[in-house]
């Protein structure tokens, strides 16, 4: 998500096999091969599925670049404290972190002339760093002139998708798909929290629009939350899942937009602050 942005990106082991001088009998050579093999069907087959669900959930930009185009004011209230970025320590909250910046700095440069567009963009490179994210990132930023496209949100639109698109890309190359998962599950964290608090902080005739937005979140949610049965054996990942399901059952009943009342959409926005919340701590 990016150049702006590299921002979203959306949507980040690598192995090699060292010579051993020492022989190995033949049958144990052949248990090695058998171990390695089956390791090697599992984890492409973990990837491939992983992938077909990344595809399935599509980029946060598109519900966060609709909050300026239903005419909602700017909020940076909203936003991440800029000095968190880069500032954690595991491989889960470091991704977690990166997508999260990734949805903010779409928000920020979504809005024309916007004074938090660099402070917000060294911060995302700043986060982007810290997840083994920057190279993608600064691939991004380097072709396309972020500054020329503030305010055009259509513009921005496609460049945040091709910013989520190609992050996955790298990412699924570099057999990394675990870190492309943490920063699409901050990025679409992130981007739902934007969208509920607007609705729920400015009222305005036009919010159907993006009750809608939160209508359509609930296939994504579905596909995210599949994507995180992967991770059963994942401390940090189940946390989440689990948080994510509880917050799933918000659409239990639910058949449109319309079936999102300030009630609801209130208890969402809270429900969701609080997971979003604890990935900061």
């Amino acid at each position: 998500m990016k150049t702006i942005l590299s921002f979203v990106a959306f949507l980040i082991l690598m192995s090699c096999g060292n010579n051993n001088d020492t022989e190995l009998s033949d049958s144990s050579l052949k248990d090695t091969i058998v171990i390695d093999s089956t390791k090697s069907k599992i984890d492409e087959e973990k990837e491939f599925k992983l992938h077909l669900l990344i595809a399935n959930i599509p980029s946060p930009s598109h519900e966060i670049v609709a909050i300026n185009k239903a005419g909602y004011t700017y909020k940076p209230s909203l936003l991440i404290d800029k000095s968190k970025a880069g500032t954690f320590t595991s491989d889960f909250k470091k991704g977690i972190n990166y997508g999260m910046f990734s949805a903010d700095l779409a928000y920020v440069a979504s809005f024309a002339n916007n004074k938090d567009i660099i402070p917000y963009y060294l911060a995302t490179r700043k986060a982007a760093e810290s997840a083994n994210a920057l190279k993608v990132f600064d691939d991004i930023t380097k072709t396309a002139n972020f500054e020329s496209l503030q305010g055009n949100s259509d513009s921005m639109e496609a460049v945040l998708e091709r910013a989520y698109l190609e992050t996955e890309h790298f990412f699924e190359t570099d057999h990394h798909m675990d870190i492309a998962t943490r920063i699409l599950l901050g990025a679409w964290i992130e981007g739902q929290y934007l969208l509920l608090n607007t609705i729920h902080i400015q009222k305005s005739s036009k919010a159907e629009e993006l009750k809608n937005k939160v209508w359509e979140s609930k296939l994504q949610l579905m596909n995210l939350n599949e994507l995180l049965t992967e991770y059963s054996s994942d401390p940090d990942m189940t946390s989440v899942a689990n948080s994510l399901k509880e917050y799933y059952k918000n659409y239990d009943g639910a058949s449109g937009s319309k079936s999102f009342n300030d009630e609801l959409l209130k208890k969402m926005m809270e429900e969701l602050t609080s997971i979003r919340t604890k990935l900061l701590s």
